[in-house]
């Protein structure tokens, strides 16, 4: 259906363009005529503007949705799930991609939903009179009302990252021309996906926060108290880090008794 409006548009916006610009090139040869010559031939380039440019932008966004599709199916295939544009996790990695940057779930400090609005203030009155004593009497009742128009909404993520501590996830850009009123279906919807976004990245907040060693690194310990069975599955971790090398013999000491410090 899209493709067949696309089509119908091109054709319009070039019968217009080859009949006013017929209409200017024979109205400037008439001198009674060239006002309205000049005047076709603006508006001729001014729609030749318009579609150039409309089809540059279709071009420009079809070439970000192909790119956009090639990397969803990277991710897919890697084992990540979509959770909104830019915004992947990989629970068994215990990884996610958010804007074009990959991050352990470690790396997620905090997350908070940012709203920015306008309050339209707008007032009216009604008026109202009576018959007394010969005279009219009248009555002006004066009313206010306030409407709140969101101009952008994100979810700002804290991320381990001193080059660039903050992420934004936009549901709705502040570049976008039109602002949502906060009482429209519309923005109910982006508000609810906003707080699904949020429930994710507290669920990784609080798996990053869980004792694990990830990629040789060894994580500190969060918990107040951990299982033997766990202690002792993470003290051979990290023997077998210290027998690489990549713990010295204090490091191995240390982090061994930490993790037998806080045995049930």
């Amino acid at each position: 259906m899209k493709k067949i409006i696309d089509v119908i548009i091109n054709i319009s916006m070039i019968s217009f363009c080859l009949f006013f610009g017929l209409c200017g090139i024979v109205g400037i040869t008439d001198s009674d005529m060239r006002t309205g010559g000049v005047v076709c031939i603006v508006l001729t380039a001014l729609v030749a503007f318009t579609y150039f440019i409309r089809k540059r932008n279709n071009k420009i966004k079809e070439q970000k949705d192909y790119n956009e599709n090639i990397k969803d199916n990277e991710l897919l295939n890697k084992g990540y799930k979509k959770i909104y544009n830019e915004f992947y996790v990989n629970e068994k990695e215990k990884n996610i991609y958010l804007n074009q940057s990959y991050f352990g779930f470690s790396d997620i400090l905090e997350s908070e939903i940012i709203k920015n609005s306008n309050t339209l203030t707008s007032s009216y009155g009604t008026s109202s009179g009576k018959l007394k004593h010969g005279k009219v009497k009248s009555r002006i009742n004066t009313f206010s009302s306030e409407i709140q128009y969101c101009k952008d909404l994100y979810v700002n993520v804290v991320v381990n990252n001193l080059s660039k501590p903050n992420e934004k996830i936009y549901l709705k850009s502040p570049n976008s021309i039109f602002n949502l009123n906060e009482n429209s279906a519309k923005y109910n919807k982006l508000y609810k996906e906003a707080q699904r976004i949020q429930s994710t990245l507290q669920i990784i907040i609080k798996n990053g926060k869980e004792n694990y060693i990830e990629n040789g690194t060894v994580t500190k310990i969060e918990h107040r108290y951990i299982t033997e069975e766990d202690a002792m599955s993470k003290i051979q971790k990290l023997s077998e880090l210290h027998e690489a090398g990549v713990l010295t013999d204090y490091e191995f000491s240390v982090k061994k008794q930490e993790l037998l410090d806080k045995v049930k």
